[in-house]
């Protein structure tokens, strides 16, 4: 938790020097300054830098040049990682799923990075500030918008992975969607509070991918456990 905080906060002051005037601004290439090396015990050479802060520089230098791009790399990476560990977790009956591993990542590669990004840049340019009002109408217009979108194409997802029809993805929508998104509502607003209040708005796509992880793996056990409950169903009528 520590490190993670502290990599936010690396982030954060380094997205100042990268980010140009507005999410949907101009954005400048993040000069880093070299380092001067210090001499340590041994002769070895070390710099100033952390590799924390490192990493947070190449990250921002990352997202100065091509701001959607390196947030939909980094949510595809974040959400194959997820489905990963979520299959590690509880193993398919069947064996390792990895055409599901696949499609999670293009969810998150071709999705959740570029549909984050202006998301919430849209968002936060309409309702500016971090006024409790314009908090809790961006909070509350994630929960009846983009989350039910996510979850819809995730449960798609599922079902093709697992070679399952449209009327399985019916089933499954019917089934467990509302009961999804309500579970949601324990979990979400507080992300997207947190998100609105104290990330840097370059960087809530990232945050938000980190706590997607978590929410990631509680989908795919959910889906899984839909699509073979709609697929017994089917295969009974």
């Amino acid at each position: 938790t520590m490190r993670f905080t502290a990599l936010l906060c690396a982030l954060g002051s380094a997205s100042a020097l990268a980010r140009g005037p507005g999410l949907f601004g101009q954005t400048r290439r993040l000069s880093v300054p070299p380092k001067a090396p210090v001499r340590i015990r041994g002769g070895e050479v070390a710099t100033k830098t952390n590799s924390v802060t490192a990493a947070a520089a190449w990250y921002a230098a990352r997202m100065a040049a091509a701001p959607v791009l390196t947030k939909s790399v980094t949510s595809g990476l974040i959400f194959a990682a997820s489905d990963a560990v979520a299959q590690t977790i509880a193993p398919p009956p069947e064996g390792r799923n990895y055409k599901l591993t696949f499609l999670t990542a293009m969810v998150g590669l071709c999705f959740m990075g570029p549909g984050a990004h202006y998301w919430y840049g849209f968002m936060t340019e309409a309702f500016p500030g971090g006024g409790l009002k314009n908090l809790l109408i961006k909070t509350g217009a994630g929960q009846v918008s983009f989350g039910p979108c996510f979850t819809a194409i995730f449960f798609a997802v599922s079902c093709l992975a697992n070679n399952q029809g449209i009327n399985s993805y019916f089933s499954m929508m019917k089934n467990d969607f509302v009961r999804t998104w309500f579970n949601g509502l324990c979990y979400w607003p507080l992300v997207d509070l947190i998100s609105y209040k104290l990330v840097p708005v370059n960087y809530i796509p990232l945050f938000v991918n980190f706590a997607s992880f978590v929410w990631t793996i509680y989908l795919a056990f959910k889906a899984a456990a839909s699509a073979r409950a709609a697929g017994t169903k089917l295969s009974s009528a």
